[in-house]
C-alpha cells in the first residue's frame, strides 16, 4: 500500500478547555464512522485509515 498523504485530526472541546474528551468507546465509534464517510468521498481504490498516533502498526500493513 502506498500512502498518498497524511493529516492530523485534532478533536477539541472549545466549550470546556482542559476537560476530558467524550468516553473512549464513543470516540472510537466516531472515528470508525468518520473513516467510512471520508472513504466514500474518495475515488474508487482509495481508502481512509484513522488510528491513534500511538497505535501499533498491524503486521503486514506497513505504509512505507
Amino acid at each position: 500500500m502506498t500512502v498518498v498523504d497524511l493529516y492530523t485530526i485534532q478533536i477539541v472541546d472549545s466549550n470546556l478547555p482542559g476537560a476530558p474528551l467524550v468516553d473512549p468507546e464513543r470516540l472510537a465509534a466516531l472515528m470508525a464512522e468518520t473513516e467510512e464517510n471520508l472513504t466514500d468521498l474518495l475515488p474508487a481504490g482509495y481508502r481512509v485509515r484513522i488510528r491513534r498516533w500511538d497505535h501499533p502498526e498491524p503486521e503486514g500493513e506497513n505504509d512505507e
